[in-house]
């Protein structure tokens, strides 16, 4: 990782700004190590105000401490959706971490909680060396406008790294699930290649849920009360899926 300063400097210069005005926070600007784990803390943005649009915050986690398989980053595809699922599960993890604590968005973590769709996001990448970074937010505590800077030594310094942990651990426990995240973006990008040389400019699967469970969730509806798609025996088209089997649906042709 890059040199930086470390952990302790940043918990000296929170307890040195401790009942000073907000705008002093802005001296944590910038990037820390961290042994337990092994990350790289970036401070990017300080929020002026404990009421404002709170502070960006990036960590960056190298493949020694997820223990990514280097498979898992050796393509742009690959690298993407670990990414994607990284950002899901961490997501997940930092609702039990954000606890409002003092004025405004004070203590408060927030993530940008991915849609259905698999995307390249600024929220989290992972690099070719294996490197992943996690963006979010956090709420500078503060007791009016006056800094709260034990509060932010604890959150920072101690509540940040046991959130990473624990996503680690989490992490180590979901092989089985990022494989088949992996396995089914593979597969889409797979049919999706199809497409143009079939003169398809799209296709739906025999069997999928096209409902979703209401017009604010893009999650599908429950296969228990959804009904199943079944296109026109017409429009039936056989694709080829990721080891040559045939994969039955409609295809919806150009021009349609």
């Amino acid at each position: 990782m890059k040199a930086g300063r470390d952990m302790e400097s940043l918990s000296k210069m929170l307890h040195s700004i401790d009942g000073q005005s907000y705008g002093a926070y802005r001296r944590i600007k910038g990037e820390y190590l961290s042994t337990k784990p092994s990350i790289r803390l970036s401070i990017e943005y300080v929020q002026g105000d404990p009421f404002a649009s709170p502070s960006r915050i990036s960590v960056f986690i190298p493949a020694q401490t997820t223990h990514l398989d280097s498979s898992l980053f050796a393509s742009l595809l690959s690298r993407r959706t670990t990414a994607d699922f990284c950002l899901r599960l961490f997501s997940d993890i930092v609702q039990g971490y954000s606890q409002r604590s003092g004025s405004g968005k004070s203590g408060q973590i927030f993530v940008d909680e991915p849609s259905q769709e698999i995307l390249s996001r600024s929220a989290a990448s992972l690099d070719s060396d294996g490197c992943l970074k996690l963006g979010f937010y956090i709420g500078l505590p503060a007791r009016g406008r006056r800094i709260l800077g034990f509060q932010a030594q604890k959150l920072l310094v101690q509540t940040l790294p046991r959130l990473i942990q624990a996503f680690v651990g989490t992490l180590d426990q979901s092989w089985a699930d990022l494989k088949e995240h992996i396995r089914v973006q593979q597969l889409q990008h797979t049919l999706r290649s199809q497409l143009k040389p079939n003169g398809l400019v799209a296709f739906v699967r025999d069997g999928s849920v096209l409902v979703r469970q209401s017009g604010h969730s893009d999650l599908p509806l429950d296969r228990e009360e959804a009904v199943p798609w079944r296109g026109p025996p017409a429009m039936q088209v056989r694709l080829k899926g990721l080891c040559g089997e045939d994969i039955i649906g409609t295809g919806i042709p150009k021009g349609v």
